[in-house]
C-alpha cells in the first residue's frame, strides 16, 4: 500500500492528449508538480 495520496498523470499521457496547453484546468494538482498538466492549477491550498 502506498503511503502517499498524490497521483500524477504521466507525461506520455498528457502528451498523447495534446500536451498541457490542451487543458485549461487541473482541479486537483499536487503542490509539487514535476511537470505541467494544464494552463491553470488548483491545489489543496486553493
Amino acid at each position: 500500500m502506498s503511503s502517499s495520496d498524490v497521483w500524477l498523470t504521466p507525461p506520455p499521457i498528457i502528451a498523447a492528449l495534446g500536451g498541457p496547453e490542451s487543458f485549461d484546468l487541473d482541479p486537483c494538482a499536487s503542490l509539487d508538480r514535476p511537470w505541467d498538466t494544464a494552463k491553470r492549477h488548483y491545489t489543496i491550498l486553493d
